[in-house]
């Protein structure tokens, strides 16, 4: 993702990118020099690249997850807590993360309109962020009037079916008509093809 985020930037094409992290990536040694490597080689923006990790995968481990999300911090990447509300982060523990985006989970926000207890707990996640300098994210939003009502307890940001649905990569050039782009990434992807079909094994002898 690196690779193609430095291609999109020579091409004066300006996107932020979030890629999820496991809790295997969390503990592996090599994740932070190696995107360190990677950032530095591409050339990359580090501003652009947001890591996202679930709440859970947090609490599995909390002081390496705290430790290897600092050192990710400190390449200058955005870090995004996902899927916040379905684990146990306290407003402790959660102060103590160099997080910039809280994503609440979509459960919370698929009964938003119907549920008070919800709601409570949405606009208590939206103060509690607003708090300590984070961002707010509402996972699912599928309907006008959940995104009003979040709108209205000034939730930064909001992700689901109703503002669009997941794309390929190609799918998301062809969207904003980056013609260009289109053809370089077909052209990269027959030249992949047309590798493992040269390298493919020859059958065995009869």
């Amino acid at each position: 993702m690196v690779e193609r985020l430095a291609v999109w930037e020579e091409r004066g094409i300006l996107l932020d990118v979030a890629v999820n992290i496991s809790p295997k990536n969390l503990r592996d040694e090599e994740l932070v020099p190696y995107l360190a490597v990677k950032l530095q080689e591409m050339k990359v923006d580090p501003a652009r690249l947001y890591i996202e990790v679930t709440e859970n995968a947090v609490v599995e481990d909390f002081e390496q997850a705290k430790k290897t999300l600092q050192r990710l911090k400190g390449l200058g990447v955005k870090i995004a807590l996902d899927d916040f509300g379905t684990g146990f982060t306290s407003l402790a523990v959660l102060q103590q993360l160099p997080v910039d985006i809280v994503k609440i989970d979509r459960t919370f926000i698929q009964g938003l309109v119907r549920n008070e207890k919800n709601r409570a707990i949405v606009h208590a996640i939206v103060t509690m962020a607003a708090a300590l300098g984070m961002k707010v994210t509402a996972e699912g939003v599928e309907t006008e009037e959940v995104l009003t009502i979040l709108a209205s307890m000034k939730c930064d940001h909001a992700q689901g079916y109703l503002l669009g649905k997941p794309l390929s990569e190609l799918e998301l050039l062809n969207l904003l008509g980056w013609r260009e782009e289109i053809k370089e990434y077909k052209r990269k992807r027959e030249e992949k093809a047309r590798g493992k079909r040269e390298l493919a094994p020859l059958p065995e002898s009869l």
